[in-house]
């Protein structure tokens, strides 16, 4: 540790760092790259049906809301590439609304099922549960993730959309071409971090086949979040470096967005390894067993 003044505000990210560091040494295990590849596999097959699912929503019973055309410039900033593609293949799949919405749900519901089978397994193993729900179950938490994760994405972009046209009128920009990006980011940055702090808590929350309280995963979910905004755009900056266009062509865009989607599954889980071992203040203690019944420790 320092002993130098100017130097001692740097020893508690020390110490939180030698408490992170076995449990980010962990995602190295051949156990957490199956169920995290598994995890981005399927959420990468949710993704674009929820998507396709909220726009026609959007369109079909609250057009003034501008969710639609907002949800597209959310993309255009996150998507670590091939943004432009995406969104106007997107677009014209959500042109019509009928049978492919029908699809679209079908899918959705399927795959979502499928993401929250490995994600409770990996969350069970962090918590040391050793039970996990039965099948209806699953398909019950399932449907009910869908509900809460659509509408809180619904109400948090239609917050983004309504701030970016306030920002507009209130600088009177509505002509000013080049500040519109600036307010744009401004007004997505405002109600996305704190939609992905929400949907972290309530992924922890929820999904472990255990009760946990609120106080031990806000932690985690905050930590986790803020990790994820950071990396994020770490990804964009690197991805350029990786030489994966020379590599997969023409399939490069299902490759990085596969590549995307299994870092984010990695910071999810170290999350939840470092909630259940006490690396955020108010966990629990480390290498505690826990049992379902009990709803908590044994």
């Amino acid at each position: 540790m320092f002993e130098h003044p100017r130097l001692k505000h740097l020893n508690p990210w020390i110490r939180f760092t030698e408490k992170a560091y076995p449990y980010a040494q962990e995602l190295l295990s051949n156990e957490i790259y199956v169920l995290v590849s598994a995890i981005a596999m399927n959420a990468l097959l949710s993704f674009f049906p929820f998507v396709i699912l909220l726009v026609s929503v959007s369109v079909r019973y609250f057009p003034a809301w501008n969710v639609h055309t907002m949800t597209y410039e959310i993309l255009r900033q996150y998507l670590p590439s091939n943004q432009t593609f995406i969104v106007e293949t997107l677009r014209g799949l959500t042109a019509g609304f009928g049978r492919i919405q029908f699809f679209s749900l079908i899918v959705l519901l399927w795959s979502v099922a499928n993401v929250f089978i490995p994600l409770e397994m990996a969350l069970n193993r962090a918590w040391h549960v050793h039970e996990a729900r039965g099948f209806w179950k699953s398909q019950r938490l399932a449907l009910v993730m869908v509900v809460i994760s659509g509408t809180l994405c619904f109400l948090f972009i239609a917050g983004a959309a309504a701030t970016q046209g306030r920002l507009i009128n209130l600088l009177g920009a509505a002509n000013w071409v080049a500040a519109r990006p600036v307010i744009r980011f401004i007004a997505i940055k405002v109600w996305m971090v704190p939609l992905t702090l929400v949907m972290f808590f309530v992924v922890y929350y929820m999904v472990p086949n255990m009760k946990v309280s609120a106080r031990e995963v806000l932690p985690a979910a905050v930590f986790t979040g803020l990790l994820w905004e950071v990396s994020n755009y770490l990804f964009i900056l690197v991805l350029p470096f990786l030489g994966l266009n020379a590599i997969y062509g023409g399939f490069v865009v299902t490759v990085t967005l596969m590549t995307w989607a299994y870092v984010s599954g990695i910071i999810l889980v170290l999350g939840a390894n470092m909630t259940a071992r006490k690396a955020f203040p108010g966990g629990l203690s480390p290498n505690q067993p826990y049992s379902v019944q009990g709803g908590g420790l044994q």
